[in-house]
């Protein structure tokens, strides 16, 4: 079983998120890679590497670990949920 089967599987039993368009889904999934390097940058006190650290993984799930092969449009849309995030952490830093 290799890296893409188990996201295969995993993308499979994930319920009502199937159920939305592709750049939906690609805009969470680009929430989540904020999300997955928030922890490890915020654990070694360098939160600002969270948005570069959350492309790098975006790159990598999208060359290494995507089940459905590399798909230049679904980058684009995962780079929107980034960017999404960080422009409203952003602007709640500004106005706080």
């Amino acid at each position: 079983m290799t890296l893409k089967d188990i996201v295969r599987w995993i993308q499979e039993h994930l319920g009502p998120i199937n159920k939305l368009p592709s750049w939906a889904n690609e805009l969470l999934s680009g929430f989540l890679c904020v999300g997955i390097a928030h922890g490890p940058t915020s654990l070694v006190g360098m939160p600002l590497l969270t948005f570069p650290l959350a492309l790098i993984l975006s790159e990598l799930y999208e060359h290494y670990a995507d089940p459905y092969g590399y798909n230049p449009q679904d980058v684009v849309e995962r780079v929107r949920g980034v960017v999404f995030i960080m422009v409203i952490g952003a602007w709640r830093a500004y106005h706080i």
